[in-house]
């Protein structure tokens, strides 16, 4: 279908490439995906949720680079991805990239912007400690999606 005009539409369809190229992981602590808790405990909405996911699909198969101008780099392999819905919350998640293996990236905490500030104030220290149960637990990750899936 590349190039081709799409029935009821005057604009050429632009494929897109779905094949996995990148890993994502999160962290668990005691068995749960922090990432999903995080979700949970700050009351994210389905429109939240989806707004990150359209972020996650980018990295998933294209990469972190794909996602550049909602990146921050916060040193040692750290990054945190921002994703801002009108209306919804502002969501920080800290990811490490290619902790164990190339093309990989691994969710480790989680914030909000309340306010003019970040909450938990604490999360890129939080992610570092996470980081370092991971590296002597490789164990405390699962290959899961940070948002949880949809009522239909």
């Amino acid at each position: 279908m590349t190039g081709e005009p799409v029935a009821g539409h005057n604009v050429n369809v632009i494929p897109f490439d779905r094949k996995v190229k990148w890993a994502i992981y999160c962290f668990c602590e005691d068995g749960v995906n922090v990432i999903h808790s995080f979700l949970d405990q700050y009351g994210a909405s389905a429109a939240d949720q989806l707004a990150l996911d359209a972020k996650l699909d980018f990295i998933e198969t294209q990469g972190p680079e794909m996602v550049q101008s909602v990146l921050t780099d916060l040193e040692n392999g750290l990054f945190q991805l921002t994703s801002k819905r009108t209306g919804g919350l502002e969501i920080h998640l800290v990811f490490h990239r290619e902790t164990f293996g190339k093309r990989e990236v691994t969710f480790l905490a989680g914030a909000v912007m309340k306010g003019k500030k970040l909450r938990p104030g604490y999360v890129k220290e939080m992610a570092n400690e996470r980081l370092e149960d991971l590296r002597d637990d490789p164990k405390k990750r699962r290959r899961e999606w940070p948002t949880r899936p949809l009522e239909a």
